[in-house]
């Protein structure tokens, strides 16, 4: 048993952060018994340069906004700075250069480790982190790829049908988005003029 304190590292675009989001990043800190949850919000995804996301900087402020009454999620603006595609690789390498002290687990969903073979230095980062895959229950481990399978942990979480997609979508049809979104992330929403 290690005395480190233990990260999550909870990457992504967050274009809403949704309450699902938030909803997993604490029961895998619970699940875990991880310290705090570095919420990493990326420039832009390098697997999905082709999608337009809302300006980086808004989604960071957003991110902020959203999590700002919760002690152990720290929003990291590591990615955002650097600008560019947000390489995981390049991200963990900083981190573990600024912190020493410190264990990271890398908080992942079920479709996320789906294409992890396609990260750059993918088999880097399996050395480096601990992964923690968040999956469905009764979710089938022959989705992920055989040479991961004991590198990993599973976490089981309740089936939630709320997306970022979702949100964007409801609020281009002008439909409510309360609930599926934290309050302070609808009323920047609605400040800034997100997703019409």
């Amino acid at each position: 048993m290690t005395d480190r304190k233990q990260i999550g590292l909870f990457g992504g675009t967050f274009d809403p952060p949704t309450m699902a989001h938030l909803l997993v990043a604490e029961w895998v800190m619970d699940v875990l018994n991880l310290s705090e949850v570095w919420w990493m919000p990326a420039w832009v995804n390098p697997l999905k340069q082709d999608q337009k996301a809302t300006d980086p900087n808004l989604r960071l402020k957003m991110l902020q906004q959203s999590l700002n009454e919760h002690s152990q999620f720290v929003v990291r603006d590591d990615e955002v700075m650097r600008s560019g595609p947000s390489y995981t690789i390049d991200t963990i390498r900083d981190l573990q250069k600024q912190n020493p002290t410190l264990d990271f687990t890398l908080i992942l969903g079920a479709d996320s480790v789906a294409n992890f073979t396609r990260w750059k230095e993918h088999v880097e980062i399996v050395k480096r982190v601990g992964i923690a895959v968040v999956v469905r229950p009764g979710w089938d481990i022959g989705e992920i790829p055989q040479h991961l399978h004991e590198k990993i942990q599973t976490v089981e979480f309740p089936p939630l049908p709320i997306s970022s997609t979702l949100v964007r979508e409801r609020i281009a049809e002008g439909k409510t988005v309360r609930f599926l979104v934290p309050e302070t992330t609808r009323e920047f929403i609605q400040a800034h003029g997100l997703y019409r």
